[in-house]
């Protein structure tokens, strides 16, 4: 885990900046997703708290707060409202800015690690879980936890968000036990990681329609996958050799994830996310998959000079055969990242 975390700390340090940044495990189950992500929790936690002191040590003021919702059956729930009823349903809306966002999702302020942590175990337990033959406690829904930072400053404010998807076992049916409601939820899983695998294709084949709303999962995450966000997948594997199938799909949809090129942040203002609109303006900022700089924004009069160009962020690797290429320097071509992490 903490491998995987060093590539995640730029990803964190952004966020304290204002930016988007994602990360999601995927795999069959068993292999080791859940407990990648979980352990990340805590670092994630700890590096935004770090960043937000240092971006207001002069002026100005952050704060942190987490939501948790469950994906299950292609409904929303929130696992953090400990009034809400079981069966009550959240719904996705646009917000004033353009993006989606769930309505009636319960925010909590957090102010530690450890404070955190009690969110993401009450959040955990709350999961649908099941024995599917392959794994006693399977997970039969996708977790996305969600760490928004909220930053005041003197002349400027902007909302960063951290989001973290431990997505349901991607085994086929006929790899496990499944029947009845079990085989259902199944069914529901691979829609919906298919309707994720149609995004990053469309996105690497830079098609005009990005198929988001093909699923709650992807809608979900539009905010996430668009423009602007840096992404990392976590791709875990079991060492079984019986399980080699399911390794290759695996692989294989990682590599898919890996040609994805989201592109840089369009200049609007408002927030990212949640359907929120900050007092001023967010600023823009390179994507972290994207491999070409941001052009400048267009204006209404013909500036006297061209906007400088934003230097790329140096980019950490992705996890096991998954990351983006590196920010191309002038003269020189792009390699991609060749650095390969476990994630067991």
């Amino acid at each position: 885990t903490d491998e995987v975390y060093e590539e995640l700390q730029p990803f964190c340090r952004a966020v304290a900046g204002g930016s988007r940044a994602t990360v999601l495990a995927y795999g069959q189950t068993g292999s080791g997703k859940t407990y990648t992500m979980l352990g990340l929790q805590r670092l994630a936690v700890q590096q935004l708290l770090d960043g937000m002191a240092k971006s207001t040590q002069h002026a100005g003021s952050a704060r942190l707060r987490l939501a948790a919702v469950e994906v299950h059956n292609e409904k929303l729930l929130d696992l953090l409202d400990a009034g809400a009823a079981t069966d009550k349903k959240l719904e996705i809306r646009i917000g004033r800015d353009g993006q989606p966002f769930v309505d009636g999702l319960s925010w909590h302020h957090v102010s530690s690690a450890d404070e955190a942590e009690v969110h993401v175990d009450t959040a955990a337990k709350r999961r649908v879980t099941a024995d599917n033959g392959l794994n006693e406690r399977s997970s039969r829904s996708h977790l996305v936890f969600l760490y928004q930072v909220v930053t005041q400053l003197t002349d400027s404010s902007h909302l960063g968000q951290l989001t973290l998807v431990d997505l349901a076992g991607s085994e086929r049916l006929a790899r496990t036990e499944a029947t009845g409601s079990l085989a259902t939820e199944t069914a529901s899983i691979n829609k919906s990681l298919s309707a994720l695998g149609d995004v990053m294709t469309s996105i690497a084949s830079k098609d005009g329609h990005v198929p988001y709303r093909n699923s709650k999962l992807t809608f979900l995450l539009q905010p996430s996958l668009s423009r602007g966000a840096r992404v990392m997948f976590i791709v875990t594997a079991s060492p079984d050799a019986v399980d080699q199938p399911e390794t290759l799909i695996s692989l294989g949809f990682g590599t898919r994830a890996r040609n994805a090129q989201l592109g840089p942040e369009r200049m609007r203002a408002g927030a990212a996310v949640s359907g929120q609109t900050p007092s001023r303006p967010v600023p823009t900022t390179p994507s972290r998959v994207n491999t070409t700089p941001a052009m400048p924004a267009s204006s209404p009069k013909p500036s006297p000079k061209p906007s400088p160009k934003p230097s790329p962020r140096p980019s950490p690797g992705g996890a096991a055969l998954v990351g983006s290429k590196r920010p191309a320097t002038p003269g020189s071509s792009q390699q991609p990242v060749k650095r390969a992490l476990a994630a067991n």
